[in-house]
């Protein structure tokens, strides 16, 4: 095709069609890419839910996440994983303790 010969109505189809053509391969795209991360998630025993969670954690990476965790002044009694360092915001998870009467003194860390 020699799109020096199109007529501008045929140049403005032609340019439409190619914009859609383009978002459903993006969409296309964007769905055997998800299909292949959750495969290889799921190779190594994980959800890929797990493994993006991971990036949530910090901004910074794993040396911050085990500089943080030497430095933790309260860990959720149920569950380990909610910490605090002590300093900013409150966590919800403490937050929540207050609130249902229980002390911050029984979430702390010995040490």
């Amino acid at each position: 095709m020699d799109i020096n010969t199109l007529s501008l109505p045929e140049l403005i189809d032609l340019r439409d069609r190619v914009i859609s053509l383009i978002d459903v391969r993006k969409i296309e795209m964007r769905e055997k890419t998800a299909a292949d991360f959750h495969a290889i998630a799921a190779e190594r025993g994980l959800t890929l839910d797990e493994v993006l969670s991971l990036d949530k954690r910090s901004k910074f990476g794993k040396k911050t996440l085990r500089m943080t965790s030497s430095r933790v002044k309260y860990r959720h009694p149920d569950n380990p994983d909610l910490v605090w360092v002590g300093s900013g915001r409150k966590p919800s998870w403490l937050k929540e303790w207050e609130e249902s009467g229980k002390s911050i003194d029984l979430t702390r860390v010995p040490g």
